[in-house]
Parts: structure tokens; C-alpha cells; sequence
């Protein structure tokens, strides 16, 4: 019967099997660490991402009515304030609402302009009646591709009787507001149009454009 002797391995042999362990730990811990710094990396670039969206970018998707336009005016306010000649966007989705409260919504965007900071409007679905005037407010003016701009007269209801002037007066009025409107649009036109010629256009119909037609007409500056 033959005895089988095992070969111990030499005290070379071990410190070189315990060198290649220890290389390839710290090989493993090093593919560790990059992996983590990769995620890290990932991670910081989403959330300073969303940083800079919710500091720059504001959603205005409701009609233009006293807490929407105080949320927005606000907005505006602080971020004019906070980041000093930054370029800021609002991105407007809305069947339109108070004349008087679009108008104190584009003095205050008219405001943060002159400020230093670039507004940019884009327009997403619809920007119609007020709000398509409140986006002549800002310094670029986008319309995305498959959305809509509408232009029409001022409407008001009225009560009374016929042989009063409240009738006259209101009707006067909501002429003036037309033709504000008309002449925001006008001046941001590059001269095709008036704001009488657009207010004789308001006259006969409520006046839906395409967001090639807006880009042709003048009313805004870029389609995406």
C-alpha cells in the first residue's frame, strides 16, 4: 500500500497567494468606490436638474385669476431677487381669464425684465385670450408645435336697463381693453400688424392659430 504525501506550499507560495488576495480586495474595493461615485454622480446631476427647474422654470396651466396670477407674480418677484439677471421660463396652458389681472401679471414681468432677467414664455396646448396677451410680456416668446394661440374681444356681462348708459360704458370699456390687447400683439409683431387692424379681425371672429400661424403673424418668435 502506497502512502500519498500532500506537498505543503512554501512560505513563498503563501506570501504570494496572500499578495494576490489582497490585490484583488483592493481591485474590488476600488470598482466599489467608482461604482458609488458613479451613482453619486448620477444622482447629484438629477437632483441639481430639479433644482434648476423648480428655480427657473414655473408652470402656469390654469386660468388667469387672482391666486394664480399672485402665485406666479410672486414667484417672479423672488426669483428676480434671489438669482439676478437669470433666465427664467413660463410655461403658460391656459383658456384665458381677468383682463385686469393678466395686466398686473405683465407689469410684473415687464418689471423682473427690467431687472436683468430673460423671461421666456412657451406656450403648451393653448394660450388663449388673456393669456396669449401676457406671453407678449416676455422677452422670447415659444409656442410649442401642436399648440394653439386665440385672440378675440373682451366679454363682460352687464346689468341693467336698457335706458341707462351702463350698457354704453361697458361696451366702451371692453372696446378699450380689445384694442390694449390688439396693441400688445401689434408691437411685438415686427410691424405686420396694427392694433387697429387686428381689433377689426377681433370684430368678426374669435381667431384660432395654428403655432405656425402665430410664428407667421408675428406673435411669437420660435416654434418647438
Amino acid at each position: 500500500m502506497t502512502e500519498t504525501t500532500t506537498e505543503q506550499p512554501t512560505t513563498k507560495e503563501l506570501r504570494r497567494r496572500l499578495l494576490e488576495t489582497r490585490l484583488a480586495s483592493a481591485e474590488m474595493s476600488r470598482r466599489t468606490q467608482e461604482l458609488q461615485r458613479d451613482r453619486y454622480e448620477r444622482e447629484e446631476a438629477k437632483r441639481q436638474a430639479r433644482e434648476a427647474l423648480e428655480n427657473f422654470t414655473y408652470n402656469l396651466h390654469e386660468a388667469i385669476l387672482p391666486h394664480a396670477v399672485g402665485a406666479l407674480s410672486a414667484w417672479l418677484e423672488d426669483r428676480a431677487l434671489r438669482f439676478p439677471n437669470s433666465k427664467l421660463e413660463v410655461r403658460i396652458s391656459s383658456p384665458g381669464g381677468s383682463v385686469f389681472d393678466g395686466l398686473a401679471l405683465m407689469d410684473t414681468m415687464k418689471h423682473v425684465r427690467s431687472r436683468g432677467v430673460h423671461l421666456t414664455v412657451v406656450i403648451q396646448g393653448w394660450a388663449a385670450s388673456m393669456a396669449g396677451i401676457i406671453a407678449q410680456a416676455a422677452d422670447h416668446r415659444i409656442i410649442a408645435k401642436d399648440s394653439y394661440l386665440m385672440i378675440h374681444t373682451v366679454s363682460q356681462g352687464v346689468f341693467g336697463r336698457m335706458e341707462t348708459k351702463d350698457f354704453l360704458d361697458e361696451a366702451e370699456l371692453c372696446k378699450r381693453l380689445t384694442l390694449h390687447g390688439c396693441e400688445a400683439y401689434a408691437e411685438r409683431s415686427g410691424g405686420k400688424w396694427t392694433a387697429q387692424a387686428l381689433y377689426e379681425v377681433t370684430l368678426r371672429k374669435d381667431w384660432w392659430l395654428t403655432a405656425a400661424e402665430s410664428l407667421a403673424e408675428g406673435f411669437v418668435d420660435e416654434v418647438r
